[in-house]
């Protein structure tokens, strides 16, 4: 179990690692494109694009890293009444719906992946991307997201401390 903790650690770290590589370049082609069109009166048509699609491969791509770490935002207004016993099985039960949610999320994605390969689909944009490369990241995603989320219900079971517990900003 240690090993498979400090395996899903490692991927989650290299899945937060690219998706902040994705974000500074985001960064920078919008400093290019602002720059650009300000100074030189030329736009990069691909710069908004580019950029919507970074937004959902770094959202989904840091969705587990951020659960791991407790920095996801939860209202627990219901929490501070409840005893050790009763958080202890609400955290289970949202472990299992969060577990439930990402397996819903890997198994459209692969199948919408899937078929955007078999048919050859691309963006209805100017730059005309192969969409499947664009949704991929929507299983990968997921599937780290479930993970994490089996994870947590674990430790929450057997009464380790886990994220959905504490060192989040509650509301």
């Amino acid at each position: 179990m240690r090993f498979a903790s400090r395996l899903l650690d490692w991927l989650e770290n290299v899945a937060a690692v690219l998706a902040g590589i994705l974000l500074v370049g985001s960064f920078a082609t919008v400093i290019l494109e602002v720059v650009s069109r300000q100074f030189f009166d030329r736009s990069f048509e691909w710069v908004v694009e580019m950029n919507e699609n970074i937004l959902i491969w770094a959202t989904l791509l840091g969705a587990a890293w951020v659960l791991r770490d407790g920095g996801h935002v939860r209202v627990d207004l219901l929490e501070t009444f409840m005893s050790g016993a009763v958080r202890r099985v609400g955290d289970v039960l949202i472990a299992l719906v969060g577990v439930a949610v990402s397996l819903v999320l890997v198994w459209f994605g692969v199948m919408t992946t899937l078929d955007s390969f078999e048919t050859g689909r691309v963006t209805l944009t100017s730059a005309r991307l192969p969409e499947a490369w664009i949704i991929l990241v929507i299983p990968v995603g997921g599937a780290l997201l479930a993970l994490e989320f089996l994870r947590q219900g674990y430790r929450a079971a057997v009464g380790e401390r886990s994220s959905l517990e504490g060192g989040d900003v509650a509301l």
